[in-house]
């Protein structure tokens, strides 16, 4: 969108996913000194910096609790399958048929 050297240091500024009060400067008195108009700019620099950090959110590694909670929905998915509960409920007959003292009903 603009001349390389000015999308370099941009690129370089979010680089860590935050604007400092120093790098905005920076990049705004570059972006002023070559005829942008810094409305835009502004516009633009808050985009990309969503942008960057929604990307490095999205590769975040994930910590035990939400591995964990992935994995007992996933299970729950699995258990909750009418034909696997289907299936669970005729090993528990068969199984009171051939035990019906183990059974309370």
């Amino acid at each position: 969108m603009y001349n390389e050297q000015l999308e370099k240091l941009i690129e370089m500024a979010l680089m860590d996913g935050e604007l400092t009060e120093k790098e905005k400067q920076i990049l705004f008195k570059k972006a002023e000194g070559m005829g942008v108009d810094l409305d835009e700019f502004e516009m633009v620099l808050e985009a990309k910096l969503f942008e960057k950090q929604k990307s490095m959110e999205q590769e975040k590694p994930k910590t035990k609790e939400a591995v964990f909670q992935e994995d007992l929905l996933s299970k729950r998915r699995i258990y909750s399958h009418p034909i696997l509960i289907f299936h669970n409920q005729i090993r528990q007959h068969s199984f009171c048929i051939k035990n019906p003292s183990l059974c309370s009903s």
